[in-house]
């Protein structure tokens, strides 16, 4: 086993359903040097599961929210919370609903170096042959700085009958930044 150099944080709110068997998969995973769980203020035993765990491991700690900020405040939370920990390279962010296996997380870092260009390269090279017959919907980020709305005309305007909406104000993570917009396009969608 390498170093232990990845750091985990997991952002909560009411998650006693999964974040016990979350934790103890990170817990045990490879090359996990640090456990940062924030809670959004959950009513329900997320809070006290978390304290179990972190009672238990010296690497595990917690910030509990007295409200809920939003997942991306919580993130950034869970990232300064990490200023103890030098040895930590690698940030995973992990849902509690994320049951990882022992290896996932080190077999993510060894694999790491190239995979976003290759990711970048293969969308940019990528040629759209019009072949989708099924009913389509874009959702769109008015403030999406990495596929703008105006970059994704090209590709509706090849989809027949493709329905498009925008959600003013929300960036690329649309389901993090506007779930309950996102989730109202995807029920009109689908009625």
């Amino acid at each position: 086993m390498n170093v232990p150099d990845i750091a985990a944080i997991v952002v909560t709110h009411h998650s006693a359903s999964t974040i016990d068997d979350c934790l103890a998969r990170l817990r045990a995973a490879d090359g996990v040097a640090a456990i940062r769980v924030v809670d959004n203020a959950s009513g329900d035993d997320t809070v006290a599961i978390v304290q179990r765990h972190a009672a238990a491991d010296a690497r595990l700690r917690f910030v509990a929210n007295p409200d809920n900020p939003g997942f991306a405040v919580a993130c950034n939370q869970g990232a300064a919370a990490l200023d103890d920990v030098g040895a930590a390279t690698w940030l995973a962010f992990v849902n509690p609903d994320c049951m990882v296996e022992a290896d996932t997380l080190a077999r993510l870092r060894r694999l790491a170096p190239g995979v976003l260009y290759n990711d970048l390269k293969a969308t940019s090279d990528y040629v759209f042959d019009g072949r989708v017959a099924c009913p389509t919907l874009f959702i769109l980020g008015s403030l999406d700085v990495m596929t703008p709305p105006r970059n994704a005309k090209a590709l509706i305007d090849k989809i027949p009958q493709a329905k498009t909406v925008v959600l003013e104000g929300s960036g690329h993570a649309l389901m993090a930044e506007a779930p309950d917009a996102t989730l109202d396009a995807l029920i009109a969608f689908i009625s």
